[in-house]
């Protein structure tokens, strides 16, 4: 799966559960509790996939809504960072 079908499914995922409508200020919200929640399982040891599949979730809801060709600005940082070193 690359990145544009993920984000189909999270798409659909949105739809599915009544969160189409939901704004980046409402996404931020959730990733903050995500976050708690992956660090949570991070500590127990526990249901850590699944709690970054979340967390990841809901940054491409993020990236959806404010117009972001991830694979785009994820490429340009990569080249940035390489010449950071």
């Amino acid at each position: 799966m690359n990145i544009h079908d993920f984000q189909t499914k999270v798409t659909e995922l949105e739809e599915i559960r009544g969160f189409k409508e939901e704004t980046t200020d409402d996404k931020i919200e959730f990733l903050v509790n995500e976050t708690v929640e992956l660090i949570k399982a991070i500590q127990n040891r526990e249901n850590i996939a699944e709690e970054v599949v979340d967390v990841f979730s809901v940054l491409m809801m993020i990236v959806k809504r404010e117009g972001i060709d991830f694979e785009n600005a994820f490429l340009s940082k990569y080249e940035n960072d390489k010449l950071r070193v």
